[in-house]
């Protein structure tokens, strides 16, 4: 944790209270377990309630992070972990003020800016016999855009590169009997191949 930041939850684990300072503003949430989240900033004089939204999950994690490059500070709240260990994130992104919005569309799990190529990159690990997957998107004003690809079947042991325009595939290379370490070793070079 941050030396800025807080958490309190109850024992019955139906709240969590969070605070952080966020783009030199105070922020506090509250996540009421199956109910809502609720989003405090430092607007003006004292916090203001900025977003609210219908949050049928368990406020595990929570991240501050440069999603797009602005410089501003975006704010991730992440879910109880699913079957394959994955937490669903809730992405607030700031605007030019640094005031953070909701962004329902951008449930991208393990989403990370890179700072050289000017992407995002997200990956998903799915269980045993099942797909995962490492994607890479670039921003288009103020929304996403996947421009490349990898999967890693696990049941049929194939690896699929691929690179995304107009959102089909394109450029396709399948490769037979291939294992999980080609896999983690294959972590976001599907730009270039």
């Amino acid at each position: 944790m941050h030396s800025n930041e807080f958490v309190s939850r109850d024992d019955s684990s139906q709240y969590v209270l969070y605070g952080e300072n966020i783009n030199a503003g105070k922020i506090g949430i509250v996540a009421i377990t199956d109910s809502a989240l609720l989003l405090f900033q430092a607007v003006g004089p004292g916090l203001r309630l900025t977003n609210r939204i219908a949050f049928a999950d368990y406020a595990f994690d929570f991240k501050a992070d440069d999603l797009n490059g602005d410089y501003k500070e975006d704010f991730i709240v992440y879910g109880c972990a699913n079957m394959h260990g994955q937490k669903r994130p809730y992405v607030f992104m700031s605007d030019s003020a640094g005031v953070l919005h909701y962004r329902p569309k951008m449930t991208l799990y393990n989403i990370e800016y890179d700072w050289n190529k000017k992407k995002l990159h997200s990956f998903y690990f799915g269980g045993v016999n099942s797909i995962h997957s490492k994607d890479v998107y670039r921003w288009r004003g103020d929304s996403i855009e996947q421009t490349a690809g990898l999967e890693y079947d696990m049941g049929k042991g194939e690896i699929e590169l691929y690179k995304m325009r107009n959102g089909k595939r394109y450029q396709r290379k399948i490769y037979h009997n291939y294992n999980e370490v080609v896999f983690d070793t294959a972590l976001f070079k599907i730009e270039d191949y």
